[in-house]
């Protein structure tokens, strides 16, 4: 339903004289599509009492006839020259019989009156419906209500029933689940124990025989240690006998020795020797002059001293361990 514009106070009854002012100055206000709406309905508004007069007054309605069509000649006119193909106002039906006509403004809208009327009695209505959708969700809310609470009573019944089997079945798998896990457990304890007591069986043969190496090597320093330490101390002694040995021996010699005697042979052999070279040099002459070896006339009797000459040198006294020897 639709009302007149806000801008537009709702049309009341004008007096004669200013009725046409008062339409020009609406008209003037609305806007282009609200204009054509308004002409289409004052020309239907035109044939409507031109078919109602037409049998009482054949002047007047002649007069609106040509009045009609003069205005919808111009409409007509007005809508090819703005461009529009049909006119977009909705076709209003015709009233039916018995139907109360509702008395509209002149510019084609209901009266503020009617729509208060239509909107009040649309607001009771609803009202109604709404009492009565509320009294139906009351009654399917108890409903709902008495039908859960008998559900709720039946589950807590099956429940109840079964609760008990469930309980046992589960007492049972829990008495058998602790005692395999007891077994398991002691199981466990026993293998653990008897792998660690083989780890320790492990760790100690090998600890003995380590420090059995250990201790074979220690026996074998300390013996190395020990017979270094007595051939040192018996070298040490025999040393120190040696060392006194040789001391009384140069004493002995110093004290027995025949100095004299050795003097005496020195000085023989060094005249033995320089005989001997004047020999050689004699020798070496007589052969250089007669140009013949020379043969040794002389016969030497065997003599004590070697011939070679560096040999014939006083050798020292051999020390006493090799005149042992």
């Amino acid at each position: 339903m639709r009302y007149a514009d806000s801008r537009v106070e709702f049309a009341r009854p004008f007096p004669e004289r200013h009725g046409r002012r008062r339409e020009r100055e609406t008209w003037e206000l609305r806007g282009p599509r609200e204009r054509r709406r308004e002409r289409g309905d004052r020309g239907e508004r035109g044939e409507r009492g031109e078919r109602g007069e037409r049998g009482e007054r054949g002047d007047r309605g002649e007069r609106g006839d040509r009045g009609e069509r003069g205005e919808r000649g111009r409409g007509d006119r007005e809508r090819q020259h703005r461009g529009d193909s049909q006119d977009s106002r909705p076709v209003e039906r015709e009233p039916r019989r018995g139907e109360r006509q509702r008395s509209r403004t002149p510019d084609g809208l209901p009266r503020k009156s009617e729509a208060i009327n239509a909107a009040r009695s649309a607001y009771e209505e609803s009202c109604r419906r709404l009492q009565m959708a509320q009294t139906e969700a009351d009654a399917a809310e108890a409903a709902y209500k008495k039908m859960q609470k008998a559900a709720d009573h039946a589950i807590d019944r099956k429940v109840a029933e079964e609760s008990d089997h469930i309980k046992k079945d589960v007492e049972v798998k829990l008495g058998a689940m602790k005692a395999a896990a007891k077994n398991a457990l002691a199981l466990a304890l026993d293998d653990a124990e008897l792998q660690l007591r083989q780890e320790l069986a492990d760790k100690i043969a090998q600890m003995k025989k380590d420090y059995q190496k250990k201790v074979e090597d220690e026996h074998t320093r300390i013996r190395r240690k020990h017979t270094e330490e007595a051939e040192d101390a018996e070298a040490k002694v025999q040393e120190e006998a040696d060392d006194k040995i040789k001391e009384l021996r140069r004493k002995a010699e110093e004290e027995e020795n025949p100095w004299e005697w050795q003097d005496a042979r020195d000085k023989a052999v060094e005249a033995l020797q320089k005989e001997e070279e004047k020999l050689d040099s004699a020798k070496r002459r007589l052969e250089t002059l007669t140009g013949q070896p020379v043969q040794e006339r002389r016969s030497r009797s065997r003599s004590l001293l070697p011939r070679d000459r560096e040999k014939r040198k006083r050798i020292p006294p051999p020390p006493p361990q090799a005149r042992r020897d």
